[in-house]
C-alpha cells in the first residue's frame, strides 16, 4: 500500500469523517477520524495538506477509504492496539454464524446465530430486532432509554452498560444501509476507557463480534434494519 499526497476537501468534526482529494484517489478518498495518526483530538481542516495510505473499498459513495492519515513528511508509527487498517465499514453477505467457543476466561459473550433484515437471533436471548450484547448476556437494545436516533446516532449512554459487564472491546453496527451514525462522542468515550472499538455495517459487525468473542470479553450494539 503506497503513500499518497493530497488535501482535505471537507471534514465534519461532529460526524467524525471527511474526504481527501489526491491524484491517486480519483473522486476522493473517504476518511474516518480514527485513521488520523495524531495524539489527542484527531481532526482535519479543509484545505489541509496531508499524506495518507488508502485502500480500494467502497464507502458512502467513494471508491477509496483512508487507512492512515498524517501531516508532515515522516509517517508516524502505529499506536499500540491499532491494526494498521481502516475502521471496519465493510459489507458482508454472511447471514448465519456458529456460537463462539467457550474457552474465553470469565463470562462469555453470547453468540449471534443469525442476522437478517429486522431479525437478530442471539444465543440464550432469542430473536430481537435490536441487540445489546456483553460478556455474560445481553438484551434487546431499546433506543428510547437514551433517546437514540439514526442521527446523531449511538451515544456514550448506549455503551455504558456494556462496559459495566467487563467488555474490553465493543462492536458498533451502523445498520444494513449504514444510516445509523456513530459520532465522535461515543468513540472518544470508549477510547478514554481504553476499550477497542470496531464500527461496521451490521452483517460485518456480527462477523467481527463473532471473531472477537472467541478471544476476549466483547460487547456490541446491533441494529438490524436501515
Amino acid at each position: 500500500m503506497t503513500t499518497s499526497a493530497g488535501s482535505v476537501r471537507v471534514f465534519d468534526a461532529d460526524e467524525g469523517w471527511g474526504v481527501i482529494d489526491g491524484p491517486d484517489v480519483p473522486g476522493g478518498c473517504w476518511v474516518h477520524f480514527s485513521a488520523i495518526a495524531a495524539e489527542g483530538y484527531r481532526e482535519l481542516t479543509r484545505g489541509q495538506d496531508v499524506s495518507f495510505r488508502a485502500e480500494a473499498a467502497e464507502q458512502d459513495g467513494f471508491a477509496y477509504r483512508a487507512v492512515k492519515v498524517w501531516t508532515g513528511d515522516t509517517e508516524p508509527p502505529d499506536q499500540p492496539g491499532t491494526h494498521g487498517g481502516s475502521v471496519a465499514y465493510r459489507s458482508s453477505l454472511t447471514l448465519s454464524f456458529d456460537p463462539p467457543p467457550s474457552d474465553v476466561a470469565g463470562p462469555r459473550s453470547p453468540g449471534i446465530l443469525a442476522i437478517s433484515w429486522g431479525r437478530i437471533e442471539v444465543e440464550g436471548l432469542g430473536v430481537v430486532k435490536e441487540a445489546k450484547l456483553y460478556p455474560g448476556g445481553g438484551r434487546e437494545w431499546d433506543w428510547s432509554e437514551t433517546g437514540t436516533r439514526h442521527s446523531p446516532g449511538i451515544q456514550p449512554a448506549d455503551v455504558e452498560e456494556i462496559l459495566l459487564h467487563g467488555a474490553t472491546a465493543v462492536v458498533l453496527s451502523r445498520g444494513m444501509d449504514l444510516r445509523l451514525q456513530v459520532g465522535r462522542p461515543v468513540l472518544e468515550f470508549l477510547e478514554r476507557q481504553g476499550v477497542a472499538v470496531h464500527v461496521a455495517e451490521t452483517r460485518e459487525a456480527v462477523r467481527i463480534y463473532t471473531e472477537l468473542a472467541a478471544e476476549r470479553p466483547v460487547g456490541g450494539l446491533f441494529h438490524s434494519t436501515c
